[in-house]
């Protein structure tokens, strides 16, 4: 029999349970973190005394239009639960960051093996049909749970298989984005 710290005999499974818990929190942040440091979320709510987790707040920037309720600043990313409970939705420079942080959390995964499978099914698509496929793929498979939003930030699916587009298939040009909007606007008119 072993005592924690407290001077509390345990069988070993506490302390598996806490190694573990280390273990996914450091994984998490590698997985999550940025070079800069900087973390930013948008509110869902007017910002005041609850309205977000105060370990790691660097900032709070004003509401614009783009952002109603303002944006708070930290110098850690936050836990599922913390963005969840506080309404806290991820700002991203662009869709292939979160589209990054997917990638690196599937790739040991069952559902790295399924992307590669609908990669040769969706390479002889037309290119807005891959794109589309993508970005349903991913939807479909977030490496978290809960709200997308939570997850992806405001990226629609579109943009988010994009991203996933340019980076596995290959970059798209200016004259391919031209033929695809004019592909969508036929099938409109």
């Amino acid at each position: 029999k072993q005592l924690d710290s407290h001077g509390l005999q345990y069988l070993g499974e506490a302390k598996k349970l806490e190694d573990w818990e280390i273990e996914n929190e450091e994984d998490w942040k590698k997985r999550t973190d940025r070079p800069d440091g900087i973390f930013t979320y948008e509110l869902q709510r007017p910002y005041g005394q609850g309205s977000n987790p105060t370990g790691g707040f660097k900032e709070y920037k004003e509401p614009s239009p783009a952002y109603p309720f303002g944006l708070v600043i930290y110098s850690r990313s936050l836990a599922d639960k913390e963005k969840y409970n506080y309404s806290l939705v991820p700002v991203f420079e662009d869709a292939s960051e979160p589209y990054a942080q997917w990638k690196a959390a599937i790739e040991k995964t069952a559902i790295h093996d399924e992307l590669l499978a609908t990669l040769k099914t969706i390479k002889d698509q037309p290119m807005e049909s891959s794109i589309n496929s993508l970005g349903a793929f991913m939807l479909n498979n977030a490496h978290e749970d809960g709200n997308l939003e939570f997850v992806f930030g405001k990226y629609s699916s579109r943009e988010l298989g994009l991203a996933a587009y340019e980076d596995l298939i290959g970059k798209i040009s200016f004259l391919d984005e031209l033929i695809m909007q004019l592909k969508i606007e036929l099938e409109l008119a």
